[in-house]
């Protein structure tokens, strides 16, 4: 990687939080991450991210209301959607073109390989 890949976390979760933040921090990911979802709200409108993990279900906001504010901004970078209810939401998903799903329990190997896939989609399209 040339330039870190700034990352937003989100999820209610403190252990997902802070496993996958410290896990992508140490493979030179810029990691801003939060366990409340209207902070994640307001990082999204300040903030310049590449990538954006954010759980389904949270409170007050959900990662479906996450998402749909990024696709307001015009948000360039690329999505991660986690949850542990993918088949309940799966109609959801597909309208909202999230690229990406991952259902938990996911290991770390599995979301790493999701977020490089990502980063470089997005570069092949820059060139």
């Amino acid at each position: 990687m040339d330039r870190k890949k700034n990352v937003l976390i989100v999820d209610d979760e403190e252990l997902i939080v802070s496993t996958v933040s410290r896990y992508l921090s140490a493979r030179g990911y810029a990691v801003t991450a939060t366990t409340l979802s209207e902070c994640a709200m307001d990082a999204i409108e300040t903030g310049s991210f590449d990538i954006v993990i954010t759980d389904l279900k949270m409170q007050p906001y959900s990662g479906l209301d996450i998402i749909k504010r990024l696709r307001e901004l015009k948000f360039g970078g690329k999505i991660v959607l986690i949850t542990a209810f993918q088949s309940e939401v799966q109609a959801t998903i597909e309208a909202l073109k999230v690229g990406c799903v991952l259902e938990k329990p996911f290991s770390l190997g599995e979301l790493l390989l999701k977020i490089q896939g990502q980063c470089d989609e997005k570069q092949a399209e820059a060139e």
